[in-house]
């Protein structure tokens, strides 16, 4: 029996005597409503095996989204007046709705979308309007599906412009940016890269680990999931010949010889040919309170992390970061890895890696030894530093107001993006909060340390946007570069009250010193995420995972 979907207006019309007292049977309907992946309570009406809903509780569902619809009413034309691309700014009607048989008649009403005319089969029940949910789905946009196997109604909004829903298979983890600045970072769980074919590839750490190619219009050609090789997940890494995955385990005992973490070397079809064992690491929680990323040169790869350390004299598990140095041929690891390496800080709750040449370039989020944002450039045996950003308060106080975002380097500095509090205002800090200054209003800033001079170059500080004593919110900031000298630097705007208000991604070009070049642009409903964007097709791509549906989002850069 074919299911024709409905949907309801809840618009009061006045009817004839003769055409109230026409009309069919309508018995309220038991379908399941998910929205855009969430459970809905939109209850409906069942005619001729058919199922009816009311449009302003869809318009209530689909608000804010690229399939969102004003409801109104022209009077002139006897018309409901529908406006696509606009937010619902009315408020849901009053719950009618009640288990007992009810009469649907025909409505006299015309449907106006957009300014133009629809014929459409409508109903009245209650006086409210009743229209196919399919025809409607066809003029605004959002997508209708039915599992009459579970007798439930999908219901998903569609991509804006420039961004594509995409097939998955496996658990996909939510990933959006939130509004809200963690004292520390954690492993980032999702990965997007480019392949010499043009494909696509993504990785996802959750139940196992879920890798899927995508062609160039972003269409699933392949899926495969893995078992992880330890109980943790802490970085994948794409490098110019092979791909890396780290895992990791705890080591409550302490014992030297544990391998607390593996870093496990495949081919670009993710066919495994080896691993490195990280033993003697005088940790207990590997990842603890930090992130794990990774870069090469040649045959030496570089994993810098954290770490909970081994209990020490005052019977505490100090956190550090953890840096871990391999022979990527060999897959062994070359360097010392105990209780005080010559990078040390503690503590560190981000770290970034790059390569400049030979030595490798190490950038941490610290609050206590020391308290800044640190920049290290070295080998492994000995490294020059540089406090980038340095962040007031106590030693070893958590909170610091500040979040990193990026790091990327040009021909002639190492930028630096992060965000900070106005710490004019700040009167303490403790390990959970900051008095006195708002710690969700953030400033958007880049630091460029001159490669030449790490020590001792003059750094310069270039303000991005400013979101102190303002209503909206930024999320942490993501770096992309361009080219050598060209960089893009992109945030979430946040409406600050309003939860469920359509968030905009800011983005601006950057020159190789971080200074703006050109305005700053922006575009409604997309959302960034923890991936990274890359540049893929001379457009920035990522994609963000929300109740299982992925979506690719892209920026064009012509």
């Amino acid at each position: 029996m074919l299911l024709v979907l409905v949907m309801v207006l809840a618009l009061g019309e006045q009817l004839p005597a003769a055409q109230a007292s026409a009309g069919k049977s309508a018995q309220g309907t038991e379908s399941t409503m998910i929205v855009n992946g969430e459970r809905w309570y939109i209850y409906g009406y069942n005619i001729d095996y058919a199922n009816y809903f009311r449009l302003r509780d869809v318009a209530v569902a689909m608000n804010n989204t690229p399939s969102e619809f004003n409801v109104g009413w022209n009077s002139q034309a006897n018309a409901i007046a529908l406006t696509s691309e606009q937010p619902y700014t009315g408020e849901r009607p009053a719950d009618n709705f009640g288990w007992d048989s009810k009469r649907a008649v025909p409505s006299s009403s015309a449907l106006i979308v957009d300014g133009k005319a629809h014929t459409m089969q409508a109903y009245v029940i209650d006086q409210e309007t009743y229209f196919q949910l399919r025809d409607l789905a066809a003029i605004t946009g959002f997508q209708v599906a039915y599992d009459r196997a579970n007798d439930t109604i999908y219901m998903n909004s569609k991509a804006p412009k420039d961004a594509y829903h995409a097939a998955s298979k496996g658990t996909l983890e939510n990933n959006a940016q939130g509004r809200e600045y963690t004292r520390w970072a954690s492993p980032i769980q999702q990965y997007v890269y480019a392949n010499k074919d043009q494909t696509l590839t993504t990785v996802d750490a959750s139940d196992k680990l879920y890798i899927h190619t995508y062609n160039d219009r972003f269409e699933l050609v392949s899926s495969v999931a893995m078992d992880y090789e330890l109980p943790m997940f802490g970085a994948f890494y794409s490098g110019s010949d092979y791909n890396y995955i780290v895992f990791g385990q705890e080591n409550k005992a302490e014992k030297d010889s544990l391998e607390v973490l593996r870093v496990v070397k495949y081919d670009k079809q993710f066919k495994r040919i080896s691993s490195a064992a990280v033993t003697n690491a005088y940790t207990v929680i590997p990842f603890d309170a930090g992130s794990a990323r990774l870069a090469e040169q040649g045959s030496t790869l570089v994993l810098h992390t954290a770490r909970e350390r081994y209990t020490t004299e005052d019977g505490l598990n100090h956190q550090s970061q953890l840096t871990v140095m391999i022979d990527s041929e060999k897959m062994q690891v070359t360097n010392d890895l105990g209780r005080f390496q010559k990078n040390h800080v503690s503590h560190s709750f981000d770290q970034y890696v790059l390569f400049d040449g030979a030595e490798h370039v190490l950038l941490d989020h610290g609050d206590a030894y020391p308290r800044s944002i640190v920049i290290q450039k070295g080998d492994g045996l000995s490294y020059v530093e540089r406090d980038v950003v340095t962040i007031p308060g106590r030693i070893g106080a958590n909170a610091t107001g500040v979040s990193l975002g990026g790091f990327e380097q040009s021909g002639s500095s190492y930028l630096v993006a992060y965000n900070t509090i106005n710490h004019n205002a700040a009167t303490e800090y403790t390990s959970y909060e900051i008095s006195g200054a708002d710690d969700r209003e953030r400033e958007i800033k880049i630091a460029a340390v001159p490669r030449s001079n790490v020590e001792q170059g003059d750094i310069t500080y270039t303000s991005i946007a400013s979101y102190i004593g303002k209503k909206q919110r930024a999320s942490v900031p993501q770096l992309v570069k361009l080219g050598e000298e060209s960089f893009m630097l992109l945030w979430q705007e946040f409406e600050s009250d309003d939860y469920d208000a359509a968030s905009l991604v800011k983005y601006v070009q950057l020159d190789g010193k971080g200074n703006k070049v050109g305005a700053i642009k922006s575009v409604r409903y997309f959302k960034l995420s923890q991936v990274s964007p890359i540049v893929y097709n001379n457009r920035i791509v990522w994609f963000t995972n929300e109740q299982n549906q992925r979506t690719f989002y892209t920026i064009p850069l012509t």
